[in-house]
């Protein structure tokens, strides 16, 4: 579930921004661990699609995450 909530937060701001909040309020923890622990999908990838009303399917999801770490 974080990557759907990581791709909502997307939508209003970039990942460099939402990094530096994320180090702001967890100043102790390294930017690479957190930027390895969201383009990691193993997890992810065994797990059916959630039902959702509202929102991009998976596959759409591990394309944006991707595109957004690869453009850091």
């Amino acid at each position: 579930m974080l990557h759907f909530e990581l791709v909502r937060i997307l939508d209003k701001t970039c990942l460099e921004g939402a990094l530096n909040l994320f180090e702001r309020k967890y100043s102790n923890t390294d930017r690479f661990v957190a930027i390895r622990r969201l383009a990691w999908f193993g997890n992810a990838e065994g797990e059916p699609d959630p039902v959702a009303s509202e929102g991009p399917p998976w596959v759409e999801v591990k394309g944006r995450i991707t595109r957004a770490i690869a453009a850091l």
